[in-house]
């Protein structure tokens, strides 16, 4: 039995030496060879880490022991720490990951979604909001957006030009967006829990402020939807009223200036950027 125990503690002792002979207390010669393979090699008989990994090979680490790869690189001189080649590797490719974790090389995904935007003015159906002042309306401005799955940057142009037999004057505009085109209130979730009612839009003109355009952006995330999402632009108006007056949706109107031209336009848009 201590014969046996011997053995394996000496064979134990021996495993960083690719090949010893050595001599047990009672005269025995053995020869203890490790030989060398995934990811190790033989260096001046001893083996070390460094060769070509040829088996599948799985590091497991927990909370405490995470692996780190650190090649003393710093910010003012950094210094390549690893190297990933799968036969798809080029410049400006992506290490991207599939469902169970593998990964490889793929090119950058950028993607770019038009919107719709009507080719011609587009009245809307104004819906009165904020109590019976008669003096705030949300309406559809026609313009959508169909997104897949996945975070995206949306971003637009809009023009709006608020009128009515009530005679409003423009006090304040801005754009939303709904999952819905007759209910504003279905709010398109936002990306890193941002809270973002709307987006205030200008005066277009200095001596009317029956026209309004402003442009902006929002991170909207869609990364729980099972299937692709529609997006609906909604505008916004707060308006000034004539004494005693109070407008209601038939005495109000919203019209998007779509598909207005100009001299340089058109001027409406709506566009989407995938964020990875």
């Amino acid at each position: 039995m201590k014969k046996v125990i011997y053995v394996l503690l000496l064979a134990q002792s021996t495993f960083l030496m690719a090949q010893k002979t050595v001599v047990t207390t009672y005269g025995e010669k053995i020869t203890v060879n490790t030989g060398t393979s995934n990811g190790v090699s033989a260096v001046g008989g001893d083996v070390q880490l460094g060769g070509t990994l040829i088996k599948p090979t799985k590091i497991t680490t927990d909370a405490t022991n995470t692996l780190e790869i650190n090649s003393g690189g710093t910010l003012a001189t950094p210094i390549s720490a690893i190297k990933i080649v799968d036969g798809n590797q080029a410049k400006g490719k992506v290490l991207t990951s599939d469902g169970n974790g593998v990964a490889t090389w793929q090119p950058s995904k950028l993607t770019v979604i038009n919107g719709y935007v009507p080719q011609a003015a587009f009245a809307a159906t104004p819906i009165m909001v904020g109590g019976n002042g008669g003096d705030q309306f949300v309406g559809y401005t026609g313009c959508t957006i169909t997104l897949a799955p996945g975070k995206w940057r949306l971003e637009f142009g809009t023009w709006i030009q608020i009128g009515g037999s009530s005679n409003p004057t423009g006090k304040f505009s801005s754009i939303f967006f709904s999952t819905s085109s007759t209910n504003p209130n279905a709010k398109v979730p936002l990306a890193n829990g941002i809270t973002l009612n709307s987006i205030i839009i200008p005066d277009l003109y200095s001596d009317t402020v029956m026209d309004k355009y402003g442009t902006g952006s929002v991170f909207i995330d869609l990364s729980g939807a099972s299937g692709n999402t529609t997006i609906y632009e909604w505008a916004y108006c707060y308006v000034g009223l004539p004494p005693n007056v109070k407008a209601s949706p038939s005495t109000f109107s919203i019209t998007s200036m779509n598909g207005y031209t100009g001299a340089y336009g058109p001027y409406t848009y709506i566009v989407a950027t995938s964020v990875d």
